[in-house]
Formats: C-alpha cells, sequence, structure tokens
C-alpha cells in the first residue's frame, strides 16, 4: 500500500477555506440575524427606561459607563419582558450549526459549489448524525471534564486559602491550561468524527445502503488524531488563539471608539473580529478535512495502489509520482503478443546463388 504523504494541515486548510467561502458568509449572515433577534428584546426593555430619561444623554454623546450600569441594573423592575424572542434564538442556532456546519464539510469533501441551497440540501442529510455526535460529545466532555473542574475548585480553594497575590494566579494557571488542553483534545476528537462521518457517506453496507453508523467513524478518529496528535493539537490550538486575537484586539479597539458620537465604526470593527473568529474556526473544519484526507477510511478491500475511490479524486489527492510501465505493457521484439512483430529483411537474390 502507498505511504501516506502528509501535508500541511494550516496551508492546505486554509486554501480549502479561501477555495470555498460561502460556508463562512451564510454562517455569518445567520448568526448575525439570530443576535438581532436575541438584541430586539434588550432594545425594547433599554428604550422603555431611556427614551423619556435625561440621564440617557450621557449614553447618546459619549459613553457614561456609570449610565449604562444603572440602566442594566433597571431592566428587571416594571419593564414588560420579552423571553420568547430569546429561547427561540437558541434553537435557531443549533439547527443551522446542524445544517450548515455538515453541508460545508461534505462541499470540502468533493469540491462542490457552496450555494445555499446546496448547503442546506446537504447537510440535510447529516442532520441526525451531527445530532447524535453532539449528544455524544456532551456525555463525553461532561464525564472528563467535570472531574477536572471539581478538582480545580478545590485546588482553587486551596490556594484562596494559603495564598494571596499574583502567587495565586500563578498557582492556579497549570489546572486551567490543563482543562483547556483537554477541552481542546475533545473538541478536535470529535470534530474529526464529524469529518469522518461525512466521508463515510462515500461507503456501502453490504445490503448496498449508505454507510450512516456514528459509531465506525470513533475508532479511526482516535487512531488517526493519535498519529498525528502533535501537529494536528497544534494545529488546532495555534487557529483558535489566532481567532481569540482578532476578537480580542478589536473588541478592545472598539471600546476605546465608544466616546465618538458615531457608532458605526466601532460596530463594524466588532463584526470584522467575530468574522475573522469564525473564519478561524472554518479553517480549524478545513484542516481536519486535510488529515482525514490523508488518511481515508478503507473499503472492506482496500486497495493495493492509493486510498479509498472516495477520496481518488484531484482535489485532495497530492499529484502522483509517475511509474516508469514495465516492458509488457510497452511491448517488445520478444513479446508474444506483439500484434505487429518486426519482420526479418528479406534476403538479397545474389545471397542465394
Amino acid at each position: 500500500m502507498t505511504l501516506v504523504k502528509s501535508r500541511s494541515m494550516l496551508i492546505s486548510g486554509l486554501r480549502l477555506v479561501f477555495a470555498h467561502p460561502a460556508a463562512v458568509v451564510w454562517t455569518y449572515v445567520f448568526n448575525l440575524g439570530i443576535a438581532l433577534l436575541f438584541a430586539l428584546p434588550l432594545h425594547a426593555r433599554l428604550a422603555s427606561l431611556l427614551d423619556h430619561s435625561m440621564a440617557a444623554q450621557g449614553l447618546s454623546t459619549g459613553f457614561d459607563l456609570g449610565v449604562l450600569l444603572s440602566a442594566f441594573t433597571r431592566l428587571n423592575y416594571r419593564v414588560p419582558s420579552q423571553g420568547a424572542t430569546v429561547y427561540l434564538g437558541l434553537p435557531l442556532y443549533f439547527l443551522i450549526y446542524f445544517l450548515l456546519v455538515p453541508g460545508a464539510l461534505f462541499s470540502y469533501r468533493i469540491g462542490s459549489r457552496q450555494r445555499l441551497a446546496t448547503l442546506l440540501g446537504d447537510g440535510l442529510l447529516f442532520f441526525w448524525r451531527f445530532v447524535r455526535i453532539a449528544l455524544l460529545t456532551a456525555l463525553v466532555s461532561g464525564l472528563v471534564l467535570a472531574p477536572l473542574l471539581a478538582l480545580e475548585n478545590a485546588w482553587a480553594a486551596h490556594v484562596d486559602e494559603h495564598v494571596v497575590g499574583v502567587a495565586a494566579l500563578y498557582h492556579q494557571v497549570p489546572g486551567w491550561t490543563l482543562i483547556l488542553l483537554v477541552a481542546s483534545l475533545l473538541r478536535l476528537y470529535f470534530d474529526l468524527v464529524e469529518v469522518y462521518t461525512v466521508q463515510l457517506d462515500g461507503h456501502f453496507r453490504p445490503n448496498g445502503k449508505p454507510d450512516r453508523r456514528v459509531r465506525r467513524t470513533l475508532i479511526p478518529a482516535a487512531k488517526t488524531l493519535w498519529r498525528n496528535l502533535p501537529r494536528a493539537l497544534g494545529s488546532f490550538i495555534l487557529i483558535a488563539l489566532l481567532g481569540l486575537a482578532a476578537v480580542f484586539f478589536t473588541g478592545r479597539t472598539a471600546v476605546e471608539m465608544l466616546a465618538q458620537p458615531r457608532v458605526w465604526p466601532a460596530f463594524l470593527l466588532v463584526q470584522l473580529g467575530l468574522y475573522l473568529n469564525l473564519l478561524t474556526r472554518y479553517w480549524q473544519r478545513g484542516a481536519e478535512t486535510i488529515l482525514a484526507a490523508d488518511y481515508p477510511l478503507l473499503t472492506v478491500a482496500p486497495p493495493e495502489d492509493g486510498p479509498d475511490d472516495a477520496f481518488a479524486s484531484s482535489y485532495f489527492a497530492e499529484e502522483a509520482e509517475p511509474i516508469a510501465p514495465s516492458p509488457s505493457v510497452l511491448g517488445t521484439r520478444e513479446d508474444p503478443l506483439d500484434a505487429q512483430p518486426n519482420p526479418e529483411p528479406p534476403v538479397p537474390p545474389e545471397d542465394l546463388i
């Protein structure tokens, strides 16, 4: 079997995302719509407090933090609640997630065009499989992270009793780092499960139906992660840090711009940071797709000359090195299968005398 030639997860994954930008754009559009849906009740409640108040001038002509905090503390007093809109936004968020993400992974796999109808249609095929993966992720993450969080809380209580100041922070950093590493490892593993679930759709069961068993992807995802643990986890964390850095710097700059009379530059800056953060999340998905393509699921009878046929497309395959054909393929003078053998030269008449 051909040895696996691993590609750069960072470069190839980013190239994959830039080649299919529609998934990022549509996810941002839907997230912005859901955020506005969440903001409508807050806007109505703040308007009932500030529309007829002289104190609101501190927010319209500048940014008075005291006025803002006072307004938020009074939101629950004599203000009509509109919590139904908030509770409606959360199911919509998960619905969009379970449709757009598998649709994007499917288009990454086959290299198809990413129209909205195509993304939603492809995502609908994997909807219930991704719901099962999400439930399994929540179960395993709870079982693994709950003891770690309990130990961290106990350690934090011990540190508060014996250490003060900056030294107390230094004592708690290792515990937080361990929890973040474990959480990142779990997220990376179940991301690979999702990628392999999309890849498994190209396989068929003995009865001829598509193989939709999520459990078949658990062990291959674990093996791929174990074989590539340093570079896979390192790439995942590096991309996540880049996304958080984009949110941090754009948010900090927007806060410094709050004292200006115009609000829309700060709003656009914050939206840019959120878009870049979303882009890095799809960058992670693209990098995981590249990794899974380099270590594809094998069929019942794996071929001897390359990866699975489901990943034989030129989009994922590296350019193969030419192999010199054997003499039996080219045909030689000694080849008995030669249809037109070279005839012997005619004998001159004078040689017969």
